[in-house]
């Protein structure tokens, strides 16, 4: 899994994305995997099954076997690692994986760019984030405001949330590149984050630090 990004910020704050060349079945070879992990893979379909055995050797490559055996799930779904302090979230999308890891609460989202993300943009940009979005550019913001909502969301772990109206991602200028930005989840109560998008070939990687 060639490394594309291997990012550790100042706090601490460890971003790794890989691209996948592996097959199937060197994952299923390498991946040290418990009993209700194979009874949870068994039935998903192909791509789903790959995706999913990706991101955890992705988790046991970088942490290693014994922190990976730590890798449980709440009872909303988010992941977190027992007995440890540290942060969790992972994505994937197609050929790409995605970690990031800390001790403040993060959210990560990578997700291949696609124009039909207009069909659906009305269900989660709000009217302040239409003020700032190019016309003539829309794409690109609807999927980093996209991605940066689904990175808050994974951050806050709970569900119920509703992506147009609980959240905000405060203005920002699409340059092409790379743009930082914040955001807001309101539910019990005020989540502030630090917002960082990338477009890499054809993807948007996007994650969240809390603040």
């Amino acid at each position: 899994m060639p490394v594309f990004i291997d990012h550790t910020g100042d706090d601490g704050t460890r971003m790794v994305l890989w691209r996948i060349t592996e097959s199937a079945e060197f994952f299923e070879e390498q991946l040290h995997v418990n009993h209700e992990e194979k009874e949870f893979i068994k039935d998903l379909i192909p791509k789903r099954k790959k995706e999913w055995m990706s991101s955890r050797y992705l988790i046991q490559d970088i942490l290693g076997i014994e922190m990976k055996a730590k890798l449980k799930k709440d009872p909303y779904g988010k992941p977190f690692l027992a007995q440890e302090k540290t942060q969790i979230s992972i994505s994937h999308s197609h050929d790409l994986a995605a970690l990031i890891y800390s001790e403040k609460i993060v959210g990560i989202d990578v997700q291949l760019e696609l124009n039909r993300i207009t069909r659906i943009a009305k269900k989660f940009v709000n009217d302040s984030e239409e003020q700032y979005i190019d016309v003539e550019n829309v794409v690109p913001y609807y999927h980093v405001i996209w991605g940066a909502k689904e990175s808050m969301y994974k951050a806050y772990g709970r569900k119920n949330v509703d992506f147009k109206k609980d959240m905000k991602v405060h203005s920002f200028k699409w340059n092409g590149k790379k743009v930082k930005m914040s955001g807001q989840l309101e539910k019990d109560k005020i989540y502030n984050f630090e917002i960082h998008a990338e477009k890499i070939e054809n993807y948007y990687l996007i994650y969240v630090i809390s603040i």
